[in-house]
């Protein structure tokens, strides 16, 4: 099978099972928006911040090395089973340490710390056995898995809101008992049992993998910077009820972050495959250009769409929160392509430049957010985040020439960020003929700079259907 026709399929495969079951779970934002008063959704948002910090501090992105190892020892069951076992009884031991910090700094009550230590192991474990399902080459696997975990997170918190009203501990609940039986799912399905055993476990394989690994950790927590510090930043300067708008505000812009999260999947394990090939650097090339068309049209059908998604999916007190979407929808589009060209960085194992890039962003969004907080409010989230994600994504687009040739378009990179915050603007007038022409120039861009793709589709569907 060909590069492209591997990576499609792959792209394919991780959409039904990525892309469309979060898009199903954005279903439980207006429950939860509606059920929880402003200040219980600030408490929400800001404690799984928090431990999405943590978690990485403590497993040091060894699930990384399980993903990108793997793909080495395919044909190895032995070698595979070591890095398996290797890195599962690290986590483990990590993860159980990291619990009883936190129950010793968390100093709520002892259900809620049970609850919380229950989170932190159930996430930990889900992101690791997802990896080793991509590292098996089982993308099927790891995507029913998703659409597991995505169905019965929406169900749970369903019940818990509409039902049981048990509030902010019985959604976490319903959540922890999700990645439980999404991991049950993944154990059974890799018969993981066959590949974990303490005999195999190497301190040779744990260094190497943490040698991999570790240089994420700053990558990690620049990107935890760029996504939430702005989150700590509003909440200590503003107020959990300012914090819930500016949480408010990301949900329809991170719908951008859900469909990029299944390509660059996909091509972090298509780029490390196709490195040592004679054509890679024509290929890149080839590939960002139509990455950029793609995510470029993506962004604009999202952001045209934004005035109903915000009416069907927010509820409650958070009018606020649609005045910053649109800087948002544009700091999204320009981490989408940093992650893309993240993935390049993942093939030639170069996590430190992956880090240090993702850092000097990081510390520019911090900075911004403390700087502008107290003149500009919420919005100093908004502009922080755009700034940060441009200065990541044009760094990175010289950065890489130094180790990989690779040629960009320029002109198509401006001409289509010019549009895109054109349309954001007009998104700002909310009245019925803007909205429309809106619509109309955001559709027909899209499906103009895609049209290549989308003709290609329609042949192959036309050619299986005379079949």
């Amino acid at each position: 099978m060909s590069r492209e026709k591997e990576f499609a399929k792959n792209t394919f495969i991780l959409a039904l099972g990525q892309f469309l079951p979060n898009l199903f779970s954005i279903l439980y934002i207006p429950l939860i928006t509606g059920h929880f008063s402003t200040s219980e959704y600030g408490e929400y948002d800001y404690l799984l911040t928090i431990i999405s910090l943590l978690l990485p501090i403590a497993t040091l992105q060894i699930h990384s090395s399980a993903f990108r190892f793997l793909i080495e020892a395919r044909e190895n069951k032995e070698k595979s089973k070591s890095i398996i076992s290797s890195i599962f009884f690290f986590t483990l031991i990590v993860s159980l340490i990291t619990v009883l910090i936190f129950a010793c700094i968390y100093t709520n009550a002892t259900f809620e710390r049970i609850i919380i230590g229950m989170y932190i192991i159930s996430d930990a474990f889900f992101t690791l056995l997802s990896y080793i399902a991509r590292g098996l080459a089982d993308n099927v696997g790891y995507s029913i898995a998703s659409f597991i975990l995505s169905g019965l997170k929406t169900m749970f918190v369903f019940i818990c809101l509409v039902f049981l009203k048990s509030g902010l501990w019985g959604v976490l609940t319903g959540i922890c008992l999700s990645y439980i039986l999404a991991m049950l799912f993944i154990f059974i399905k890799e018969d993981l049992l066959s590949y974990i055993s303490v005999k195999s476990v190497s301190l040779l394989v744990i260094k190497e993998c943490i040698a991999y690994s570790w240089p994420m950790v700053p990558n990690n927590l620049s990107n935890w910077v760029l996504k939430v510090s702005d989150r700590i930043v509003i909440t200590f300067f503003l107020g959990v009820e300012a914090n819930a708008i500016y949480a408010a505000a990301n949900n329809i812009p991170n719908i951008l972050n859900m469909a990029k999260s299944v390509v660059v999947m996909a091509w972090q394990e298509n780029a490390s495959i196709a490195l040592n090939d004679k054509d890679a650097a024509e290929y890149y090339s080839k590939v960002f250009k139509d990455m950029l068309s793609l995510i470029a049209g993506i962004t604009a059908l999202i952001i045209v769409s934004s005035p109903l998604l915000f009416i069907l999916l927010i509820r409650g007190s958070y009018e606020d929160a649609y005045y910053q979407m649109p800087i948002l929808f544009l700091g999204v589009f320009f981490g989408c392509m940093s992650s893309f060209q993240g993935g390049i960085y993942i093939a030639h194992k170069r996590t430190v430049n992956v880090g240090v890039t993702t850092i000097i962003a990081a510390v520019i969004n911090l900075l911004l957010d403390l700087l502008l907080v107290n003149s500009i409010g919420i919005s100093a989230g908004s502009v922080s985040t755009l700034v940060s994600y441009l200065f990541l994504f044009v760094f990175r687009l010289f950065d890489i020439k130094r180790f990989q040739e690779i040629n960009y378009s320029y002109i198509q990179i401006i001409a289509y960020s010019v549009f895109l915050g054109a349309i954001c603007i007009f998104s700002l007038f909310r009245t019925p003929f803007i909205y429309v022409l809106n619509a109309l120039l955001g559709f027909i861009f899209a499906i103009n700079i895609n049209r290549a793709f989308l003709l290609n589709i329609s042949k192959k569907l036309l050619r299986k259907s005379s079949m």
